[in-house]
């Protein structure tokens, strides 16, 4: 065999490692949805999945049964830009965020991959608080 052949078949034995290595999710409890459906009348703890095959943005619908307060999460590449939008202005989630959402209204939940090329699975986390939602001033 000559070199370039023994470069050949190592450069695609790693990328079939990468390409059949299994991301977790970052919990066997949590209920996960799809970006790609909408989500309607979620239960209090979810998780969403975005599948990432390149740099980009991508978005999922969610409406809530209730108001409520809800703490959001990036749970993935701390680089992804994560964002949610209620069809009137744009609320930037840096890492963790609680908002007050109102029930019956559709938000989009905006990721954005502008770093890396590689194919990855990034979550988004809600957890419903405990927090009544008429006493809360952080409404969106």
């Amino acid at each position: 065999m000559n070199k370039v052949s023994v470069t050949v078949i190592a450069f695609c034995s790693i990328m079939f490692f990468f390409a059949c290595s299994k991301e977790k999710a970052p919990s066997d409890e949590r209920l996960i949805f799809s970006y790609s459906e909408p989500i309607i009348n979620p239960p209090d703890d979810f998780l969403i999945l975005f599948n990432f095959v390149s740099i980009g943005e991508i978005h999922a619908e969610v409406t809530l049964a209730d108001s409520a307060v809800w703490m959001i999460e990036k749970l993935g590449n701390p680089l992804y830009n994560l964002s949610l939008y209620n069809f009137t202005e744009n609320k930037v989630i840096s890492s963790v965020d609680t908002l007050g959402l109102a029930a019956n209204k559709k938000y989009r939940v905006i990721v954005k991959n502008v770093s890396t090329t590689e194919a990855l699975r990034f979550f988004v986390g809600f957890k419903k608080l405990d927090i009544p939602y008429q006493n809360y001033s952080n409404r969106f």
